[in-house]
């Protein structure tokens, strides 16, 4: 590998692609020998609890003088197995981060860092070339600029591998020129696209794509699979972690099927005052009842709040939420953005969609937001889930996406689809009642009778 292009670990969600990362880089220490050539190995990913998770695998084979966790400057104390790897100023009042002396630094065999706090190694000037290995996790959620900070490190003999998944959320823009110029697109997805990672045989030598998934249940596999991976993943989940919620009862649907979508009929997205963020009421009314059914019924048999998520596009509708939730003792369970929860992974996943109104769709297409039209975001939020996905949503908004129509066909299918009517909200009178219909004239047949207009039951 060495001297080589870079070598593409693509990993859709589920296939282990930094359990991989690790058995590589506990292979390439344990098998190290002394010596100018030795490996020295700098591993990055965006977040500090990604890069968290190679410093506790590596721990048993490096001590504090072979492995180097960089922090920020400004970051406050670590706790935990973090604390004996991480340099404090010792010149510090308030006992500030900051790497070691320039002599113990390049003695480390291992560097773990954010990919944003390896520029502190650019800038303490770390020889090009000093690592044999850069390693960079969640390598296609990166703008290309930031996965260059820990890439420029590389000589001619480095041997750089990228590890991702290119069919989920990209690297977070907020202009379209970002969008018009390609800043959208990571470093690993255009390279993916280049001669030497599409032909065969190059593409053996500089690319890997992992296809079993150790997550989630079948069923999920298979549709996002279909509609993201070209059909590629197989299912290879523990049977009994896939189906540990069937004992709830899924609003009278079929138990043994991992999905659920309801659809709220006379919702409203609302906002306050100036502020952008959506909210809808009514969802998370709705939310909060199948939270609460599902935590009665499989509590007791091992569900913690903490393995329960809820996905809401938009930070106002995450803070109605979590207000319902506090109040029937159920703070623990997360709630974030699809973005929030990347990386991440839950038994039970509840989705939030919000919208009602298809006029503002195109906010959400202005603004990166919102779960129709994205299929990035929605194969990243439905992969969160282990064993159960439960949708609430306006069924008119949402079919205006291909892979909202695909997954609504999918749970009509198995009849896991259930409508009902938003609840009334307080201070807001609740609907009339539809007037009775007609009788019907002398021969007719009663077209139409028995089903709504979408062909859900009545």
């Amino acid at each position: 590998m060495h001297g080589s292009a870079p070598f593409l670990l693509v990993g859709p969600f589920g296939t282990g692609k930094t359990r991989t990362l690790i058995e590589f880089l506990r292979r390439l220490v344990a098998h190290r020998k002394p010596g100018p050539l030795a490996a020295r190995v700098l591993v990055c990913s965006p977040s500090n609890s990604s890069v968290d998770k190679y410093v506790t695998a590596l721990q048993e084979l490096l001590g504090p003088e072979q492995m180097l966790r960089i922090q920020a400057p400004h970051r406050s104390t670590v706790l935990g197995p973090m604390a004996k790897y991480s340099h404090q100023d010792p010149m510090s009042a308030t006992g500030a981060y900051a790497l070691p002396e320039e002599s113990a630094l390049l003695k480390m065999v291992v560097v773990v860092s954010t990919t944003r706090s390896a520029a502190q190694l650019v800038n303490a000037g770390v020889p090009k070339g000093h690592f044999t290995h850069i390693v960079v996790d969640e390598a296609a959620q990166l703008m290309e600029a930031e996965a260059l900070l820990p890439i420029s490190l590389a000589g001619p003999h480095t041997a750089v591998i990228m590890a991702g998944d290119p069919q989920q959320l990209g690297p977070s823009t907020f202009s379209k020129v970002d969008s018009v110029h390609g800043l959208h697109c990571s470093v690993m997805e255009r390279l993916l696209n280049m001669p030497a990672y599409l032909s065969i045989p190059s593409a053996a030598r500089a690319c890997c794509k992992l296809t079993k998934n150790y997550r989630s249940h079948p069923q999920l596999v298979k549709v996002l699979s279909r509609l993201s991976y070209g059909g590629r993943l197989e299912a290879h989940a523990p049977t009994a972690k896939v189906n540990a919620l069937q004992d709830w009862g899924k609003a009278g649907t079929d138990r043994a099927f991992p999905m659920l979508f309801v659809s709220l009929e006379g919702g409203s997205e609302e906002r306050e005052g100036d502020s952008p963020s959506w909210f809808n009421r009514q969802e998370a009314h709705v939310l909060q009842e199948l939270v609460v059914d599902l935590m009665r019924a499989c509590e007791a048999k091992g569900l913690a709040q903490e393995e329960v998520g809820i996905i809401t596009p938009y930070f106002k509708q995450s803070q109605k939420l979590r207000v319902l939730l506090r109040h029937k003792g159920l703070s623990r369970v997360r709630v974030g953005s699809t973005e929030e929860f990347h990386g991440h992974e839950v038994k039970a996943l509840f989705i939030s969609t919000v919208r009602t109104s298809v006029a503002n769709l195109d906010l959400d297409e202005h603004f990166d937001a919102g779960f129709v039209g994205n299929p990035k975001r929605f194969n990243t939020a439905l992969s969160r889930a282990v064993a159960l996905v439960v949708v609430v949503g306006d069924l008119n908004v949402l079919t205006h996406s291909a892979e909202w129509r695909d997954m609504l066909s999918v749970c009509r299918e198995h009849k896991c689809f259930v409508a009902r009517q938003a609840p009334p909200l307080p201070g807001v009178p609740a609907p009339l009642p539809a007037p009775p219909a007609p009788p019907a004239a002398p021969g007719a047949q009663g077209q139409g009778q028995g089903a709504d207009a979408r062909g859900v039951a009545a």
